[in-house]
C-alpha cells in the first residue's frame, strides 16, 4: 500500500492590520431621560400585561439617548420594553436591557443628521 501525502494549498500569512486613529471626532454623550411622569396611554393585553405608550422623546442628531421607563406608584414590573422611531432612516438600539426590578432601560443611537423623535413603550405584569 502507497501512500500519498496530500499538500496543503499555501496561504498568505495574515498581516497585522491597524484601524486608522480618527483624531479630533466627536465624542457622543449619552443624554438620560426618564419616562415615567409621561405616559401617554395604557392597554391591557390579557393576562396580567399591559402596555404603556410614553411621550415621544427628541433625540439629537448623531447622539444617544438612554431612556429609563418606570411606572410610578405600581407594583408592576417590566418585562420588555421597545421604541418606534419615524421616518425610515438608520437608527439602533444600542441596548435594552432590565436595570432593576422596576426600570428597563433603553440606549438608541440616532445615525442621521437631524433630530428624530422616539416613540418608547413599555411591557409589564402585576
Amino acid at each position: 500500500m502507497i501512500r500519498k501525502q496530500i499538500k496543503r494549498p499555501l496561504l498568505p500569512k495574515p498581516k497585522n492590520i491597524q484601524l486608522p486613529i480618527q483624531k479630533n471626532k466627536k465624542i457622543p454623550k449619552i443624554k438620560v431621560i426618564f419616562m415615567s411622569p409621561t405616559e401617554r396611554s395604557s392597554e391591557n393585553l390579557g393576562g396580567g400585561f399591559r402596555r404603556h405608550i410614553f411621550n415621544d422623546v427628541e433625540i439629537p442628531a448623531t447622539d444617544y439617548a438612554e431612556i429609563r421607563l418606570f411606572i410610578r406608584n405600581s407594583n408592576r414590573k417590566p418585562v420588555s420594553a421597545g421604541w418606534a422611531i419615524g421616518e425610515f432612516h438608520q437608527a439602533y438600539a444600542v441596548e435594552s436591557y432590565p436595570l432593576s426590578n422596576t426600570v428597563w432601560a433603553i440606549t438608541v443611537y440616532n445615525a442621521t443628521n437631524t433630530a428624530r423623535s422616539v416613540t418608547p413603550y413599555l411591557i409589564t405584569k402585576s
